[in-house]
């Protein structure tokens, strides 16, 4: 096939022809001749426009899609596809539907039963070498099947290809986990259970997710969907022993410090990390080590600089002590912020509206029970109803104050906020307690970590973020019913945030401004067109020119999207 295509030399423009031929069934180049000088051929077009007539004008979405290629070329995604998946089934053209699905996530993300209608709307359909029909439907949940059954073997080799070339290690890893809930009613699911959602979703089934990132790149690495009423203590004692398994298949062999939630507690836990040679970086939970969050404010003298996103400063005053915990000695530090979580304190606001309704509507049901049932209702003093509301929430409990009385079997009551109570409790949710048996590590080199846990938060945030936010990737909602897909999904969504967050690795080491969600939309507007002429057999393709923001955004990631 000949076409015509614009190539620079020398800062002039020169109108080339270029012949592909398929070698070995994929398209190839054979020959590139020059024909002149841009400028003169559009000169001379420009005064024969009359005697032109343009039968056909087609353009397609080129810049983003070619750059996303282009880079999952450099992290070699569709060999290690091919080596791992295809090699092992009789499907040629399966490792090519999973890089497209992959692709189709951070490019312009659409159900699985839609990828052929997107795969029209991009130049991937001028030049990949895939015929049509092989992104059926069918076809492509048959490679989501497939990918489920091979993700661990793809999973490693993409971490040793992103670690050789973004040259990182595994020294320093957050571990986190999160929920998706799905619209899914398969009952006999495996993965799909109902528990604790984080946005609240309890009338729905979830997936668990847990996730590691790179402390320093924020890239993400070894991802593991679980049952959604698994809780994170009994999952991490599951899964210690495959990350570690996965960090030495990968070549790994040094001992890793996890900087972890508070949720993982427990005497077991901290043993079974070391045994899996873990270190760690975490929290400790003032219900278990209330002796910590009882230290007085005024001892707290040393001081740390915190600074959030928008660059706004926050002075830390900590205290620092060795102490023997879980069977081993640790450096402790009990941490006060001046500046109060926003965040925080709204949701106590809401808890604690959220309790007093709860309560409300439990003395509404007992005074309907005593004024039916007087001695025979279980509910018949006052101190066994505060008793009962107690239970509901014990912390919250004892921010309100209840002034409820029992008069000839009529219940009433009257509930206030203790301010002084509820002051206290906001102040003492400043205080922060870390903990780590690194005894190398200094109190401020332990603090920079344990506070740049939003490197994790930001992967969680990108993955289950709707289109309004975030344009790409987009976990849910899912509608896979079968386990083996929703595996799949999750995957496809981990790979491309894998390629989301490479961008913006490299865009913050050459120190580009923009976010990786404005440099992809600066991509996306690259846009290739063309145009079939009367009387010529061979369409004239073009390409937009590049601004110098698109320029910058390329080089920084080291594509050529002109190959």
């Amino acid at each position: 096939m000949a076409y015509l295509f614009k190539k620079k030399n020398h800062g002039r423009y020169y109108l080339c022809r270029g012949v592909n031929k398929r070698i070995n069934g994929k398209p190839t180049c054979i020959g590139v001749k020059s024909l002149g000088k841009y400028d003169e051929f559009a000169t001379y077009f420009q005064k024969k426009q009359k005697m032109i007539s343009i039968e056909e004008q087609v353009h397609f979405e080129y810049g983003l899609s070619r750059a996303m290629h282009e880079l999952t070329k450099q992290f070699m995604f569709e060999k290690i596809f091919q080596n791992n998946i295809s090699k092992r089934t009789k499907d040629k053209y399966l490792h090519s539907r999973i890089l497209i699905m992959v692709l189709n996530r951070i490019i312009f993300p659409v159900p699985k039963s839609h990828i052929h209608e997107w795969f029209m709307t991009s130049d991937f359909v001028n030049y990949f070498d895939l015929p049509l029909e092989e992104l059926d439907k069918h076809k492509i949940y048959r490679s989501m099947d497939l990918l489920d059954r091979y993700i661990n073997d793809v999973q490693e080799d993409v971490a040793k290809s992103i670690l050789i070339m973004e040259k990182i290690n595994f020294d320093m890893l957050y571990l986190d986990f999160t929920n998706q809930e799905t619209y899914s009613k398969n009952e006999d699911s495996e993965i799909l259970k109902k528990g604790y959602n984080k946005r609240k979703r309890f009338d729905l089934r979830q997936v668990n997710i847990s996730l590691n990132c790179d402390a320093h790149s924020g890239i993400p690495f070894f991802y593991k969907s679980y049952p959604g009423n698994m809780n994170d203590p009994t999952f991490i004692k599951q899964y210690a022993p495959t990350l570690r398994q996965h960090l030495k298949s990968v070549g790994w062999e040094k001992r890793t410090t996890l900087i972890i939630d508070r949720g993982i507690n427990g005497d077991h836990n901290f043993k079974m990390l070391r045994h899996n040679e873990f270190d760690y970086i975490g929290g400790l939970k003032e219900d278990d080590f209330p002796q910590f969050f009882n230290i007085p404010k005024r001892q707290l003298r040393n001081r740390y600089t915190k600074y959030n996103q928008q660059g706004k400063k926050n002075i830390i005053h900590y205290h620092t002590q060795k102490e023997n915990i879980y069977g081993t000695e640790h450096l402790v530090i009990i941490a006060y912020s001046n500046e109060p979580d926003q965040k925080k304190i709204e949701k106590i606001k809401e808890d604690l509206q959220a309790y007093e309704s709860a309560c409300i509507k439990k003395l509404e049901e007992w005074k309907k029970d005593i004024a039916q049932k007087t001695f025979e209702s279980k509910i018949n003093n006052v101190e066994k109803i505060k008793k009962e509301l107690k239970k509901i929430n014990k912390k919250l409990f004892l921010l309100l104050d209840f002034q409820i009385t029992s008069y000839r079997f009529e219940l009433k009551w009257k509930i206030q906020k203790k301010q002084d109570e509820y002051e206290k409790y906001l102040d003492q949710m400043n205080k922060y307690v870390i903990f780590t048996n690194r005894q190398d590590l200094t109190p401020k080199q332990v603090m920079d970590y344990f506070y740049q846990k939003d490197k994790i938060e930001k992967n969680f945030q990108i993955l289950k973020s709707n289109a309004y936010n975030y344009k790409h990737i987009i976990l849910g909602p899912m509608f896979h019913k079968r386990d083996d897909r929703i595996e799949s999904h999750v995957a496809t969504c981990m790979l491309a945030l894998q390629l989301y967050q490479i961008i913006d690795y490299r865009l913050k080491k050459k120190q580009i401004s923009l976010t990786t969600q404005q440099a992809l939309a600066e991509l996306r507007k690259i846009t290739c067109y063309y145009t079939k002429l009367e009387n010529n057999p061979i369409p004239i393709r073009h390409i937009n020119s590049l601004t110098e923001s698109q320029k910058e955004i390329l080089q920084a990631l080291e594509i050529n999207i002109f190959n």
